[in-house]
């Protein structure tokens, strides 16, 4: 297997801001505050954004769709959208008897991660082409705009929801494989937390049929378990799109990883990369945004915010990860922090 990794400088076009923290993901943030932060980064100079009916049960795709259209500087021709399939929003009106309700994501349950969801909105898991299809036109209405450049398949990191989507003729894939035949999207995408699971679709679905695929969490200073899935997209000419750098947020002053409290011997490794970067006076955050940008195949570093603070840190971590140098990286082979299988760039 081969992954190829250099030093590169990095612009805004190789950021795409994550849309779930304006949904409120863990905490309200509050729909002023959301619509400030959407214009904010379109004016800023942002052009990708990922978002997702999940998030918020649509609320993330509203507040996106009116931030970019509040933006004094909005042009739809340099606007690239991606959202997600696989679930659709319906009222409670609307269910029928043979729907399967996603209750955890329903306004009130306790496993509900987005306390902001609106009270009387229903997912509804739909991996099928024809709920693909609805989705799309579901998620265009939502946001006010006619062009989504990008559609992802959304969590189907579990065998029924997986197998469902990689059914012969109708399955969802055939679904995205469709709108994009037809031009109403330009990318098929998929985005899931297992990166397994994602080499799993890649070799499952007609060879060629995804553009990019979308990673949480699985590359990053602390996790390297889409190594096999990076490689398999540099031979086929997959873009990466990486999200998660910031490992759940221990990367940046939290303590979780993967979205739970930290385990002893991670906060360990963790503190061993700050000391790393203090050696070369950077902040530890600087370093990860650069090491997530290495493999060449990641064309976009996806970060999550919510607020105009986040995104104006977010354009200075951007700014400084050009002065990581390559030798922090041979030193951080040498201290056991990148393991022998983690190419590092050589000049």
């Amino acid at each position: 297997m081969k992954l190829t990794c250099g030093k590169r400088d990095l612009s805004f076009d190789d950021v795409m801001i994550g849309c779930a923290p304006i949904a409120g993901i863990f905490q309200a943030v509050g729909e002023q505050v959301a619509l400030e932060c959407a214009k904010g980064a379109v004016e800023a100079g942002f052009n990708y954004f990922d978002t997702a009916p999940h998030y918020g049960l649509g609320l993330s795709e509203e507040r996106l769709g009116k931030g970019i259209l509040q933006s004094s500087s909005y042009n739809i021709e340099n606007l690239r959208v991606w959202t997600k399939v696989g679930r659709l929003v319906k009222s409670s009106s609307e269910i029928k008897s043979e729907d399967i309700i996603e209750e955890t994501n329903v306004a009130g349950h306790v496993e509900n991660i987005f306390p902001e969801t609106p009270v009387g909105r229903v997912p509804v898991l739909d991996y099928s082409a024809s709920g693909v299809i609805k989705s799309f036109e579901q998620s265009k209405a939502r946001m006010g705009i006619n062009k989504i450049y990008g559609l992802r398949v959304h969590d189907c990191d579990e065998e029924t929801r997986f197998n469902k989507f990689v059914e012969p003729q109708i399955g969802g894939i055939y679904g995205l494989l469709e709108l994009k035949k037809n031009g109403e999207i330009q990318e098929v995408s998929a985005g899931l937390n297992d990166a397994a699971y994602l080499l799993k679709l890649i070799k499952s679905c007609p060879k060629g049929s995804f553009d990019s695929v979308l990673i949480a969490g699985s590359w990053n200073l602390l996790d390297f378990s889409a190594f096999e899935l990076l490689c398999e997209c540099e031979e086929n000419n997959i873009s990466v799109h990486n999200a998660g750098i910031y490992a759940s947020g221990l990367l940046v002053g939290g303590d979780t990883f993967r979205y739970k409290k930290a385990p002893a011997e991670i906060v360990e490794r963790k503190d061993k990369w700050e000391r790393l970067a203090e050696k070369y006076k950077l902040p530890l955050p600087v370093v990860a945004f650069s090491f997530a940008s290495l493999p060449q195949c990641v064309s976009k570093i996806v970060v999550g915010v919510k607020s105009i603070s986040e995104l104006n840190s977010t354009i200075s971590i951007l700014k400084q990860s050009s002065f990581v140098p390559i030798e922090i990286w041979k030193e951080a082979k040498d201290l056991g922090l990148l393991p022998d299988f983690v190419p590092i760039p050589s000049s």
